[in-house]
């Protein structure tokens, strides 16, 4: 029998580099829903459709194919007709436009049956703003990751750093604000708000490296 987990959560909370290491463990299919939402952002850029004309965007992504492929070393990887575009979608710049998308009902409607397709054939780990409270409401298991968002910050600045991306110029005061400012958006958009499912398990990640957090999750669920 297929089985579903969610881990909801802000941005810089942990949950992608949680939920992959988690899929891993239980060899599970890791599906990234905010990876998505990039894919769509970065492709509409691409193609020069604009993201405020939500037919088009909608219209796009109902064209596009999305695969999710365990490699040998058990992680995921999402194919983009049938091509890798990860290092494409992984900037800072894809994630502020993924919000933008987020936020066509359209669009959102689409995506939540791609999940939903995913989850008929391989059991899943699902990570998003709403992956247990729309996408999945009758999963398994359900976690909510939160961590103080001064702590989010510095998480982010570091990773952007890592990346050697632009943003990297960016104070930890100014990654501090813009998290914020998408707190505030995700939390208090009117289709699928983030916040945690009634069910789901809160796991606060402030003060545990990743493998703590999925040795408690693991914990949880068995």
């Amino acid at each position: 029998m297929k089985r579903v987990i969610t881990i909801d959560g802000p941005a810089g909370s942990g949950k992608s580099t949680v939920a992959g290491k988690l899929a891993k463990r239980l060899a599970f299919v890791h599906l990234n829903s905010g990876a998505l939402y990039r894919v769509i952002a970065c492709q509409a850029d691409l193609q020069g459709v604009s993201l405020e004309d939500e037919e088009a965007v909608a219209k796009l992504a109902q064209q596009i194919e999305f695969t999710f492929v365990v490699a040998d070393n058990g992680e995921t990887r999402l194919l983009v007709d049938g091509r890798d575009i990860a290092s494409e979608i992984a900037t800072n710049e894809a994630g502020k436009k993924a919000s933008l998308v987020a936020v066509l009902p359209k669009v959102r409607k689409i995506l939540t049956e791609v999940q939903r397709r995913a989850a008929q054939h391989s059991s899943v780990v699902v990570e998003g703003r709403d992956a247990g409270t729309v996408v999945f409401p009758d999963a398994d298991c359900k976690f909510y990751l939160d961590a103080n968002v001064e702590v989010r910050a510095e998480r982010r600045h570091r990773e952007l750093a890592q990346a050697g991306e632009a943003e990297a110029e960016m104070s930890r005061e100014q990654v501090l604000s813009e998290l914020q400012a998408r707190d505030h958006r995700d939390e208090t958009r009117s289709i699928s708000p983030q916040k945690p499912a009634d069910d789901a398990i809160i796991v606060d990640t402030s003060k545990l490296n990743v493998e703590e957090v999925v040795d408690e999750l693991i914990a949880r669920i068995d």
